[in-house]
């Protein structure tokens, strides 16, 4: 296929709104014409900063790391793609598995039946959106070639996935709110049916919704002794992004030690 076909495809695709994993697929069956392409991955930063997170995986085989797999970014060799800026080619992962014995994505990959890979950083406003992989069963697959012919769409590309992941969070939030809201009318309901009965209406303090989720994530804090991140952390028990959980806490003036 043409680059300049390739390039009114993606396009094509990025102005009808298509979500993530539609680009992806697109894009793995639109590059296969000119890439030694059997994989397509690709893979985004969470939200505090600290994983690599595997986002999207297509494959014409069968795929052993999907969707959730994450690594620590401090310790990942993808931290030097990223810093440069510039595509990283390896030309065969058995042997870069064997310098890097603890790599599980490339132990996975490699398992996966790819012998070669091609990682694209994907850069929108000096900002790395994302990372993208495409990963053959041939050694040595890739070349400079095909690292001109990405670089050209890589822009595109990242235009396309902060797109995508935008809308994906905003679905996410709104479903959030729509919980929230639910809730709240659900609890306003209750605490006015409990107020008319009479008999226990002295039991219930008459909070403001900001107010019970004051008392909410205060008490939550309290139960992790100020613990936000992590399996144990307030943020994982309330079922909140870390980041969420702080700029709530910020808005409400909630602090890691409010006794409310």
């Amino acid at each position: 296929m043409e680059k300049d076909t390739i390039l009114t495809t993606i396009l094509k695709e990025i102005i009808e709104g298509k979500d993530l994993l539609g680009i992806s697929l697109g894009l793995f069956n639109n590059l296969k014409e000119s890439l030694p392409l059997n994989r397509l991955g690709v893979a985004i930063t969470s939200d505090d900063g600290h994983f690599f997170l595997s986002k999207i995986n297509i494959s014409d085989s069968g795929i052993q790391l999907k969707e959730g797999y994450r690594a620590p970014v401090h310790n990942s060799s993808l931290l030097k793609v990223i810093r440069s800026g510039q595509p990283r080619i390896i030309a065969s992962l058995k042997d870069y598995l064997k310098n890097k014995p603890g790599s599980i994505s490339t132990r996975l990959i490699v398992k996966e039946g790819m012998q070669s890979s091609m990682t694209v950083p994907l850069i929108a406003n000096n900002k790395t959106i994302g990372i993208l992989f495409f990963s053959s069963r041939q050694e040595g697959a890739f070349n400079q070639d095909h690292v001109k012919l990405v670089t050209q769409f890589s822009h595109i590309l990242s235009i396309s996935l902060e797109k995508a992941l935008l809308i994906e969070k905003l679905e996410k939030t709104q479903y959030s709110l729509d919980i929230a809201m639910t809730q709240n009318e659900g609890l306003s309901e209750e605490l006015s049916r409990l107020s008319e009965t009479g008999s226990k209406k002295d039991l219930l303090p008459n909070y403001t919704w900001a107010e019970w989720q004051q008392k909410i994530i205060a008490q939550t804090l309290s139960l992790t002794k100020g613990r936000i991140y992590g399996e144990k952390g307030a943020a994982k028990l309330l079922d909140l992004p870390p980041t969420t959980l702080q700029s709530k806490m910020k808005k409400l003036g909630v602090s890691k030690h409010t006794d409310i």
